[in-house]
Parts: C-alpha cells; structure tokens; sequence
C-alpha cells in the first residue's frame, strides 16, 4: 500500500516515513511550495530528501498551475524547480521514482501539462501525476492521456468525494468509491493508463465538515470527530483487502497518520 503526506518538516516526517515502513506501507512524500519565489526551492527539497532518502516516491509541488494559492508558477519556473529536484532525489536514492507535476484534470491542467511536455517533462518524472475530481469538474482524464499518449504511466494522487456535499453526503461518498476505484469495473480503477490511485483523504480536518471550507474529503470524521469511520471508509478497506497488487490507497497529512485499517 502507499499513503501521501506533505513533506515539509523533517523532525516530524522522518519518524513518519519510518512508521509506515515497519508496517510496509510505501510513502508517497510531496513537496509543495505555494510561492513564486522559488529561491529556497532546492535548499528545502535537499534538507526533505537527506532526512528521509529511503521514501521510495517524491511528488514534486502540488497543484502549480492553480490561483488558489497565489499561483501559478511559470512552466519554465517549474521545469527548474524538477530539474533541481530530480539532481537531488537521485543523488540521494536512484531507486526512488518520482511524479509531477500533480495538476487537475481541467483546462487549465491539462495546458499547463502540455507545456511542461514540450519543455521536457519526460526526461525527469517517472509518472505523471494528476487530480481528478467530479465534484470540482475536474475530470478531463481523455484530454491528459492523449498529451501524455501513453509514454507516461498516470498517477491519480488526489481524488474523491466529500460529505460535506449536502445533496449526497455520506452515501455519495461511499458511492464514489463503488463507481471508481475497483479494479474490474471501476471508472479509475479499470482503466489501464492509470497506475496508482490516492483517495483524497484519509481523515477529515474538521467536525462537522464546512461545505464552503472545501472539507469534508476524509474516510473518517477526523480528530474532532473522533475518527469515526464513514461508510467509504469500510468500502475502502474492502479494496484493500481483496486487492493483491495493492494499487488503491489513501492520503494522511504526517501530522496525523491513522494507517490501521
């Protein structure tokens, strides 16, 4: 299995990475940056990476192309953000795979991928990673896959559904589990240009969830909920058990790792 965390805090994360490998659970660790100003890019990835080179994947940034955070990068700002990345994951760890660059599956994402493409993306991720949610409209996974045309395995690092939808709820989300992540019949699962799939995410941040906050996304209620188990969450753990590649998997922020299922 693999779990997805933000890697931003080497005291914190290194016992992190370390927990989850005793109990064989591989680590996807992301490195956001949500600034334009990249001068203390390669700085804060050398100080993740020399602190816990044994991870085996590192994401390079989260959603780049994006305005909610004061974005976007440049894509020629991004491609030496990888390329300075890639130097020093290597360097540390040839065997560790890297993924990028972690954009939506909207117009927007898919624009910004083309032109990370022609820039030479390839040369420096080993999958590329996206996110895909129905909720927010971001499911342009046809228009993804023919950019990459099929030289790139695909990486679906965030997707899922909230309770916080009033209309669905609870039984939306459980639904979107059924409808999307099994192997044979599942609309991300079947699908054989994917690779790996994260459920965005494993714990809720607050309880109750607020719809206009853009929460709700957890499996469980979360520590205000007292990490009561949601109806996906028991779906999910189904996937995880009856699946012997052990390719369905969930996100927890390191702060606040629950990876007993």
């Amino acid at each position: 299995f693999w779990i997805r965390g933000d890697f931003q805090d080497p005291a914190k994360d290194a016992p992190f990475a370390a927990d989850m490998a005793k109990k064989g659970i591989q680590v996807l660790a992301l490195l956001p940056w949500y600034t334009k100003d990249t001068s203390g890019w390669a700085e804060y990835v050398k100080k993740q990476v020399q602190a816990t080179p044994a991870v085996p994947a590192w994401e390079i940034t989260n959603e780049p192309e994006m305005t909610w955070w004061g974005g976007p990068i440049p894509p020629e700002q991004y491609m030496d953000m990888l390329r300075e990345a890639h130097a020093i994951i290597r360097a540390a760890n040839r065997d560790a795979r890297i993924v990028g660059p972690a954009v939506g599956a909207n117009p927007e994402g898919v624009a910004y991928l083309k032109t990370l493409i022609e820039r030479g993306l390839f040369d420096f991720v080993d999958a590329v990673s996206v996110h895909y949610y129905p909720f927010h409209h971001s499911t342009q996974l046809a228009e993804v896959k023919q950019a990459i045309a099929g030289r790139k395995p695909i990486w679906i690092t965030e997707t899922g559904w909230t309770t916080a939808d009033q209309e669905g709820g609870a039984a939306a989300q459980r639904q979107y589990i059924l409808s999307h992540y099994d192997r044979a019949s599942g609309i991300l699962g079947s699908d054989p240009a994917i690779e790996v799939i994260f459920n965005y995410e494993l714990n809720d941040n607050r309880h109750p969830a607020l719809p206009d906050k853009d929460d709700g996304w957890g499996l469980t209620y979360g520590p205000e909920g007292g990490f009561g188990k949601k109806p996906a969450y028991h779906e999910f753990k189904k996937l995880l058990v009856n699946e012997p590649r052990g390719c369905r998997y969930a996100r927890s922020p390191p702060k606040n790792p629950v990876a007993d299922f």
